[in-house]
């Protein structure tokens, strides 16, 4: 069971990584659950490497890679917002 949650949880980024870049908006996730996100798995990948395990380690390294696009798109708004405001 734990390689089927550990596929789901990958997928279930896989939406709002198409709706980010399709759309170049993340204002609506927050920048916490971006960066919990991105350093909670960054641990889950240091301890699969740890304990020699690779469902964590790919699970892991795939979650930290579909976060980092929309954390892109969600700098790139903010940087934009700045240059309207000034």
């Amino acid at each position: 069971y734990g390689v089927i949650g550990a596929v789901l949880t990958v997928f279930a980024f896989v939406p709002q990584v198409i709706k980010s870049v399709k759309t170049l908006s993340a204002s609506d996730i927050s920048l916490g659950l971006l960066v919990f996100t991105f350093f909670g798995n960054l641990s889950f990948v240091l301890h699969g490497l740890s304990i020699g395990s690779k469902t964590f380690v790919v699970t892991g390294l795939s979650i930290m890679i579909l976060v980092i696009p929309i954390l892109y798109v969600k700098r790139q708004n903010s940087k934009m917002a700045i240059v309207i405001i000034d």
